[in-house]
Parts: C-alpha cells; structure tokens; sequence
C-alpha cells in the first residue's frame, strides 16, 4: 500500500478487551484522522490501540460522559 501500512486501530478496556474497532485496513503514509462516539462508552479508562505487522503503540485515553 504504497509508503502506508496495513493495520488496525482499536479500542480496548482496561483488561485489554477490544471494545470497538475504528479502522481495519490500509493507513495512508502521514496523518490520518478517524472518529468514534465516546457517548457511546462508560466513563472511564480506556486504551487506543494501533496494531501492524512490526510495530503495536498504545495511549490511554479517559472519557467522561456526565
């Protein structure tokens, strides 16, 4: 896929249960932007996920839903 990569971008609890997948698929080589709806979850800890055949980074998130 070019200069990009083929991978999955997800979020997990904190027990590393995938809650949502947001893209599965080729990523484009730079920026990338992708969307989900927090109201969608519970508050609390949450991890963003980016997987790909050599690399897999995470970030915790929180989300407050009042």
């Amino acid at each position: 896929c070019g200069n990009g990569f083929s991978g999955k971008l997800s979020i997990t609890d904190i027990t590393g249960r995938t809650i949502e997948i947001i893209h599965e698929g080729d990523f484009a080589a730079g920026e990338n932007n992708y969307f989900f709806n927090a109201h969608a979850y519970a508050s609390g800890l949450y991890i963003i996920k980016l997987e790909s055949a050599d690399i897999i980074q995470q970030q915790k998130i929180i989300i407050r839903n009042f």
